[in-house]
């Protein structure tokens, strides 16, 4: 709630609109609350939302608000532009929900054993690899692990 409470306590606009409602003493404690328990909402029912068809349209909305807000409030770079950009990931798209074509069941245990399964297996192991070693980067570098658009 602290940080929350700091960030959001200038934006005018946030003040102004719950001034209407609160004593300017609840102000500031309204804002770190409400951005701390919203952002741990929306971060909880989002997912669900945009893999329900019928709650996906209000969810991609919520997603463009929440990233809109979060890059004109925070200044955190394209992170939320990209976020938006990948909202749309969700929607159907006909390549995506078109049938794959037969394959005979005899060929296709032979692929799903020799190919499928390694590929999947290495993909697998080489992001867990990643996840792991990312984390210990700051070992590596002798300079700030942070991005800054260089």
């Amino acid at each position: 709630q602290q940080p929350c409470k700091l960030w959001f306590q200038d934006i005018e606009p946030i003040r102004k609109s719950l001034s209407l409602f609160l004593p300017e003493e609840h102000i500031s404690d309204a804002i770190g609350y409400g951005f701390c328990w919203g952002g741990w909402a929306f971060d909880i029912f989002v997912t669900p939302a945009m893999l329900t068809p019928m709650l996906r349209p209000i969810a991609l909305l919520g997603n463009i608000v929440f990233h809109g807000m979060n890059y004109m409030l925070l200044n955190i770079g394209e992170f939320p532009i990209v976020m938006i950009g990948t909202c749309f990931l969700f929607l159907p798209h006909p390549v995506l929900t078109t049938k794959s074509p037969k394959v005979p069941s005899s060929r296709k245990n032979n692929l799903s054993s020799s190919l499928l399964r390694g590929w999947k297996f290495r993909a697998a192991a080489v992001f867990l690899v990643i996840q792991a070693l990312l984390p210990l980067r700051h070992y590596i570098y002798s300079h700030d692990v942070d991005w800054y658009k260089e």
